[in-house]
């Protein structure tokens, strides 16, 4: 016998935040890149975002997600791309149970690895 006990309801913010931490820990992603005036100016005042570089929009046909990266020169991009790719989504997938959504990449910045910019 099933019985509803009520709704799950994951929020833009917490995907962005799990999109935006799996993709920092891939190898070769620098950074995300500010994508907003607001991110700027949370950026100067150094508080920390991990959602940063993150769009998330919710359609009727699923989720999308865009992620705006700085990735590290030298390397193979559409390598580094794809195991963002692969990341992400599992990440998603596995913490949310959510199957039906696309994701985009767009890279925004390369930097050498000593860089201070």
């Amino acid at each position: 016998m099933a019985q509803e006990i009520g709704k799950i309801l994951i929020t833009r913010e917490a995907l962005a935040k799990i999109a935006g931490i799996a993709c920092t820990e891939c190898y070769g992603v620098v950074g995300m890149a500010k994508k907003t005036p607001g991110e700027l100016i949370t950026a100067i005042f150094g508080k920390e975002n991990v959602s940063q570089g993150v769009q998330v929009k919710i359609n009727p046909d699923g989720v999308h997600l865009t992620l705006f990266v700085i990735l590290l020169y030298g390397l193979r991009i559409s390598e580094v791309i794809e195991n963002i790719r692969e990341q992400v989504k599992y990440r998603i997938s596995s913490m949310t149970h959510l199957e039906n959504f696309s994701l985009d990449v767009v890279v925004c910045q390369v930097k050498e690895s000593n860089s201070q910019e």
